[in-house]
């Protein structure tokens, strides 16, 4: 339940850039859905920032930058 009011506050002001920190951990089935479809639906005209580990994660968003393979 946590988990979705945190996300239910960062889409109540309709933002721009929507940033989320692995937004399906602790969620069931459902939860992953609801995710999903506002992910869907903020790629199309706004920027979405997803960080995260997840491979479903990942496959939300349409650029991946792996912060493991940049050099120092």
């Amino acid at each position: 339940m946590k988990q979705r009011l945190k996300i239910a506050f960062a889409i109540l002001h309709n933002p721009e850039v929507l940033l989320l920190d692995e937004p399906t951990s602790n969620l069931d089935l459902d939860g992953i859905g609801v995710v999903d479809d506002i992910a869907n639906e903020y790629k199309k005209d706004r920027i979405l920032i997803i960080a995260t580990n997840d491979a479903h994660e990942r496959s939300l968003c349409s650029n991946e930058i792996n912060l493991n393979a940049i050099e120092h």
